[in-house]
């Protein structure tokens, strides 16, 4: 089971354990956070989690609120290579799609490489393509969720 907390500065040391060989559409999980940090210090509403398998971090997940539309984009979604086709990806993000349901978002949006694997991932968990591209071929992806805010 996964779990998903938010972090801190403290957490910079474990982030730094999670590899990511390829680093071709993710950057790596210390990257990840400090840009979540500098997000909000220039006011955007973006929070750094960590997927927790027990007390291991497995990953990690950036999340920014759109209050206008009720849902939670997914910024950055990176499982550590250890963790990789062993189903921690699925399990991880079905803790964050049960994380914003929890949280009475109404839906959750990202952007993945039209060629990047995990796009079969978010697509296992429901997420459709909303028929847009962003720039250099992020193909949008949203998944509905039943709650009101």
């Amino acid at each position: 089971m996964i779990t998903i907390r938010e972090l801190t500065g403290d957490d910079i040391e474990s982030a730094g354990l999670i590899t990511n060989a390829s680093g071709r559409f993710t950057p790596d999980a210390v990257d990840i956070i400090e840009n979540a940090r500098i997000e909000r210090e220039a006011g955007l509403d973006t929070l750094a989690y960590g997927l927790m398998h027990g007390k291991t971090m497995v990953g990690v997940v950036t999340l920014r609120a759109d209050d206008r539309r009720d849902t939670l984009s997914v910024c950055e979604f990176l499982i550590g290579d250890a963790y990789k086709r062993r189903g921690f990806g699925k399990a991880a993000m079905l803790a964050v799609v049960g994380f914003a349901a929890a949280n009475g978002y109404r839906g959750l949006d990202l952007a993945v490489h039209a060629s990047n694997a995990a796009k079969r991932l978010f697509e296992s968990v429901g997420f459709y393509p909303t028929g847009g591209f962003s720039a250099e071929a992020f193909e949008l992806m949203t998944l509905t969720l039943g709650a009101k805010r």
